[in-house]
């Protein structure tokens, strides 16, 4: 069977001279991963940190492409060298506002994907150099 993911990264924001995101996502570009049958094909996207962008790419993405997943690789300064699986993400008040200063950021973002779950609870694996 073959799927389609769809992984994210974003640009600058900040005083950050380097978005360790696009670093890690762009790492994916053009990568094929075939297992268990399964040939999952990668398609990297490069976003503005402007929610409004992401919001109105993501959906138009989902509609053209119907990919069997979207991961959004996200920045915390507080995790070095892990990788976490979100279901839900957070944002606080240092944080709320695009660089553009226009769109919030809903105070909660969750998925509703069971697979992350799973990911979650079983050892997974992708060595990068970022």
């Amino acid at each position: 069977m073959e799927k389609l993911g769809i992984i994210t990264g974003y640009g600058l924001f900040g005083n950050n001279k380097v978005n360790p995101s696009w670093e890690a996502a762009k790492t994916f570009k053009d990568k094929i991963i075939v297992e268990n049958g399964n040939t999952v094909y990668l398609d990297v996207e490069y976003f503005d940190v402007d929610y409004n962008i992401v919001k109105d790419t993501v959906n138009e993405k989902i509609y053209d492409k119907n990919p069997s997943f979207i991961l959004h690789i996200g920045l915390n300064s507080t995790l070095k060298e892990t990788l976490n699986f979100e279901t839900s993400a957070y944002y606080t008040e240092e944080f709320d506002y695009d660089k553009e200063k226009k769109e919030i950021c809903p105070t909660v973002l969750r998925t509703d994907i069971p697979w992350i779950i799973d990911l979650k609870n079983n050892i997974f694996c992708y060595s990068i150099d970022i």
